[in-house]
């Protein structure tokens, strides 16, 4: 009901405003976590500082936004604020597993208790699932757990889109968010043509098409299989085959390779075809808001957008380096001694980011994230026109990196 949302949310925000129990010292950044200028890399130099996993703690927070995390968690919102309020008042009610911790509850070992115990214990298996995620992206500068909980956060502030919010159900905005942190999983650092021209053991499995996409939630469900990381144990059997397709669908859709057909599907959506069913409309949707955020760096502030192009600018060149040491031709952007940077930009948001972002905005019937592009474009613009190049370091230095890499083949310097 309205009402125990409402309660649930206001004492969770209470809670998060005192310091999460694990999320401690997280609350600065985490304040920020549903605007568009996210800044993903304070929150994981916070995350390490208290021994935390930002991307459980983002996937917390966006999870109680949302009203979803009780949906994964098997109860409805009536049952667990009974539960919560007879174990220890309504002041201390909350959804967040981070604040929704069996420990907090051993000491109340109680009949009226124990429904809250067994909420708690459930909270512990999402909150360890997305540790379990964040922890098996690899250590590349762009696709690392940063890009998996940026791409996180930034479906959740779309989700908060008036015509997405009536459009979809529950079950479309909880597939869309998982889909988002898991979309880069166990990245290998190289391009599907990499994987593809080597013969490697990922191009065999998955018959060439779509290889790390198949790979990654292929990976992210194998996840699953372990008892305490089986992040659908308490959904219903049915939701669960929903919610598995519907991921399916959502990562493998994150190919650039196939950006037309989904670009063609959602201007479709756009045009309100009649032909298409309510679940397509939303499906065809789903797939654009995850695409536009996956590439959506140059959206974000400058200084971010800075950041990921120099991560990724470093991990083309890594590829690069590989190519030449196999004695491979050096595919396009991936070689360290010529490369002009602004014009890659410019090429990635003219060819890559803007044939998705423009139906996403026609869709939304907003142009706050066109113009925010069009703001870094005119940025790109200006340094082409520089009579020199500076080496792409020079624009922001590559921090620690994190976790995977990117996926299919780009259209400029840009990542997905």
């Amino acid at each position: 009901s309205l009402g125990a949302r409402s309660a649930l949310s206001g004492s969770h925000d209470k809670l998060v405003k005192a310091g999460m129990r694990r999320g401690s010292g997280l609350t600065s950044e985490m304040a920020n976590v549903n605007e568009w200028g996210f800044d993903v890399f304070k929150c994981e130099e916070q995350a390490a500082l208290h021994d935390s996993c930002a991307m459980a703690v983002v996937a917390d927070e966006v999870l109680r936004v949302h009203h979803l995390l009780l949906l994964l968690l098997g109860v409805d919102m009536t049952e667990a604020t009974d539960a919560h309020n007879k174990s220890f008042g309504s002041s201390v009610v909350s959804p967040g597993f981070n604040t929704i911790d069996s420990r907090s509850t051993a000491a109340h070992d109680t009949p009226s208790a124990r429904p809250a115990r067994r909420l708690g214990a459930r909270a512990n298996v999402v909150s360890s699932y997305f540790t379990a995620v964040s922890a098996g992206y690899r250590d590349n500068p762009y696709h690392n757990r940063y890009h998996g909980t940026d791409v996180l956060q930034s479906c959740s502030v779309m989700l908060h889109q008036d015509k997405l919010a009536r459009l979809l159900e529950p079950e479309h905005k909880l597939a869309l968010l998982i889909a988002a942190a898991v979309h880069d999983f166990k990245h290998p650092g190289v391009s599907n043509k990499f994987l593809t021209t080597t013969g490697s053991d990922e191009a065999i499995t998955w018959n060439d098409m779509s290889v790390l996409e198949n790979m990654h939630v292929s990976e992210a469900f194998r996840l699953m299989r372990t008892e305490e990381l089986d992040l659908f144990a308490f959904v219903e059997r049915d939701t669960r085959l929903l919610l598995r397709k519907l991921i399916i669908e959502l990562v493998l859709a994150t190919d650039l390779a196939l950006s037309f057909k989904y670009v063609s599907n959602m201007k479709h959506a756009t045009d309100q075809d009649p032909g298409l069913e309510k679940e397509d409309t939303a499906t065809a949707v789903m797939c654009m808001v995850l695409k536009c955020c996956d590439v959506g760096h140059p959206s974000k502030p400058l200084p971010l957008h800075l950041q990921w192009t120099t991560r990724i600018t470093e991990e083309f060149f890594k590829q690069g380096d590989r190519e030449r040491e196999l004695g491979l031709a050096v595919s396009p952007l991936c070689d360290r001694g010529d490369v002009n940077l602004p014009k890659a930009q410019l090429g990635f948001i003219d060819f890559v980011v803007l044939p998705q972002y423009r139906p996403m905005a026609a869709f939304l019937e907003t142009d706050e994230f066109l113009r925010r592009v069009a703001d870094n474009r005119a940025y790109w613009e200006a340094e082409a026109k520089k009579p020199t190049q500076s080496p792409p370091t020079t624009y922001v230095a590559v921090g620690a990196a994190g976790g995977a890499a990117g996926g299919g083949a780009g259209g400029g310097a840009g990542g997905g």
